[in-house]
């Protein structure tokens, strides 16, 4: 059984079991009803409607995704030490990873496909269709980011347009307006083949990344897999990714840390 399908096995499984448990947590709401009308007899709150929540007593105590989590902070933490005086980021989470650096007074200038309805201090955003970054100058960001994004550029998902390239178009725009010496923080899910699990994302052979940002050196390259962060810096990172030795699963996350060069190298 493939992870693919083992995801699917889980997940059917935890919405059977939460469907399962309604008849109990219906009886328990109800008993509970009556204890707490029995309980507040100064009726200093009283009950003025009715939302039952049948199952949340069954769900941990918080929840921890196998990548976003550790991934926004790992990468928030970076850029923040680097300071810049304005960061520019493509599609990464809102309410995760753009968070972390807003409460740092980092100012963000945000650029997605879809539209944000509302206005967050020092976060400037910009809609607009990141395969080709038409809004932003050539070598004009010094700071740039893109999270768990590029994987579902072209696949129809978010409303965006169909094309079998476009993961390869945002990812030359976004070396495009990198100013040299600019840093680029970019992530993507890795294996070691390229697929697509349509219409949800693609997974990319490390390789595949490099060989995109034939403008930009390796500075550190790191991976998640099962709730750890492994990291690789300067030859050894391309070293490792080069050579193909790791021992990745079918959806691992590859986090890439990326400089523009001053000069092509011939």
């Amino acid at each position: 059984m493939s992870l693919y399908h083992k995801k699917i096995f889980s997940f059917l499984k935890l919405k059977i079991k939460k469907f399962l448990l309604i008849p109990v947590g219906l009886v328990q709401y109800f008993i509970n009803l009556y204890k707490l009308k029995q309980s507040n007899d100064k009726n200093d709150f009283p009950v003025i409607g009715y939302m039952p929540f049948l199952t949340d007593k069954y769900d941990a105590a918080g929840s921890v995704d196998r990548h976003y989590f550790l991934q926004d902070i790992y990468v928030a933490r970076k850029i923040i030490t680097c300071n810049p005086i304005h960061h520019f980021d493509v599609g990464s989470r809102l309410d995760g990873f753009l968070a972390h650096l807003l409460c740092n007074n980092v100012p963000v200038t945000m650029i997605d496909i879809r539209a944000l309805p509302v206005k967050v201090e020092g976060l400037d955003f910009i809609q607009s269709d990141a395969t080709n970054l038409e809004n932003i100058k050539s070598e004009s960001v010094s700071s740039l980011s893109s999270l768990h994004a590029v994987e579902h550029f072209g696949l129809g998902r978010y409303g965006d347009s169909i094309g079998g390239r476009s993961w390869l178009d945002a990812m030359k725009a976004m070396q495009r307006v990198l100013e040299k010496g600019g840093k680029l923080y970019f992530s993507v899910p890795i294996s070691n083949r390229n697929g697509i699990l349509y219409n949800s994302h693609r997974v990319f052979n490390p390789r595949t990344v490099l060989k995109a940002f034939d403008e930009l050196d390796l500075i550190e390259f790191s991976y998640i897999q099962d709730y750890k962060i492994y990291s690789f810096y300067g030859e050894q990172a391309k070293k490792k990714i080069i050579e193909n030795k790791m021992s990745l699963g079918d959806y691992d996350l590859g986090i890439f840390f990326m400089e523009k060069r001053h000069g092509r190298i011939i």
